[in-house]
């Protein structure tokens, strides 16, 4: 029988000198991301840049998590729509105390201080920031150019079918992320090919729209 290292990375029972992190399922998830998911990455780990499909870093995860090392410096790691540690950090709540980068953008504009200021207006009011938001000019940080991959092209047929079943369970957007009709009943053909359309409008903006779709049921055939 095959080893599942996944398994064995959410356990914490990876072997101690465990190296074959980059090890991924079908969807690009590597043992990594399940080891920072869970809590149970090595206090020496490294390999911070392994990427999902989506180009979600380890270390993404981890700081959507708070799990990263004191001495982490690789912020400026960014997935494929150019949203970097630094605003995963900033949008969990996890930013270290003055942050020098606030004006870092993803490839919608979107800075880190935006991200924060929008995380700390949701604090209690007497929550003591750690740091303030600073207003400073836009700077792109990453050069998508390089590791965007080439988008998946939808066919005329399946435009035709996401624009029937948007008509019928239209999503809403609420702080920057898409969230589904809640009574959205799709066929497993339909699925795939909604989860086509949400996965080429970015990472950050659809992971809840898709994380929620891969987890319904398979529902009817169209009346």
């Amino acid at each position: 029988m095959d080893t599942d290292y996944h398994d064995l990375a959410c356990e914490g029972r990876l072997a101690q000198g465990f190296d074959q992190w980059d090890l991924k399922n079908p969807d690009g998830w590597s043992v990594a991301h399940e080891a920072a998911r869970t809590g149970h990455l090595p206090p020496d780990f490294t390999r911070w840049e392994i990427r999902d499909a989506d180009g979600w870093t380890v270390a993404h995860e981890a700081a959507m998590h708070g799990s990263l090392p004191p001495d982490f410096n690789k912020w400026d790691l960014a997935d494929f729509d150019g949203y970097t540690v630094a605003h995963t950090a900033a949008e969990h709540g996890h930013l270290p105390p003055d942050f020098p980068h606030m004006d870092w953008v993803d490839i919608d504009g979107l800075s880190v201080g935006k991200v924060y200021a929008k995380k700390m207006s949701t604090l209690p009011a007497n929550t003591e920031p750690a740091q303030k938001p600073k207003d400073s000019m836009r700077t792109m940080v990453y050069d998508f150019s390089k590791v965007r991959p080439p988008k998946n092209p939808i066919d005329p047929e399946e435009v035709a079918t996401v624009r029937r079943i948007l008509r019928q369970y239209p999503y809403e957007v609420e702080d920057d992320r898409i969230r589904l009709h809640p009574e959205l009943k799709v066929t497993p053909e339909e699925r795939l090919i909604l989860r086509k359309y949400l996965m080429a409008k970015g990472y950050h903006a659809t992971k809840d729209a898709v994380a929620e779709l891969d987890s319904k049921e398979d529902a009817r055939e169209d009346c």
